[in-house]
């Protein structure tokens, strides 16, 4: 995720932060369902590696355009991803570890791939701004 942050902004402006947010979504998925049906060390890593890869962007880009929107005032924009972000972290665990129970871990992962791939849809519908056109 380090290596992600470090290249993030750099690709952002480049070619935008909707393209940006649309790759980390397709790079997490494809992570996630990688490290789930090759269920071995390197192929895991590998996977996992790739969906960190994937999300690095995710908080910062919309956090960003958030703050340059002019529909919500920044600070409650911001709030509102915080919350968003507390309670992934928050209820996360406890899903995976549910589904794990009833389905096992490798179809507990499953989910996350389907939040990347909501990325790629939903990303187009965050507001434009300046910056992101």
């Amino acid at each position: 995720m380090v290596t992600g942050r470090f290249l993030d902004d750099r690709l952002a402006a480049r070619f935008g932060p909707v393209r940006v947010l649309q790759a980390g979504g397709v790079f997490e998925a494809c992570g996630i369902v990688l490290a789930c049906l090759r269920p071995s060390v390197l192929w895991s890593t590998a996977g996992f590696a790739m969906a960190g890869l994937g999300m690095s962007p995710a908080i910062p880009l919309c956090s960003s355009l958030t703050a340059k929107s002019r529909r919500v005032e920044p600070s409650a924009g911001i709030s509102l991803i915080s919350t968003i972000g507390f309670f992934g972290i928050l209820c996360s665990p406890a899903l995976t570890g549910f589904l794990a129970e009833c389905f096992g871990l490798r179809s507990a992962q499953l989910p996350l791939a389907a939040m990347g791939a909501g990325i790629v849809v939903l990303a187009p519908l965050l507001p434009k701004t300046e910056a992101s056109q």
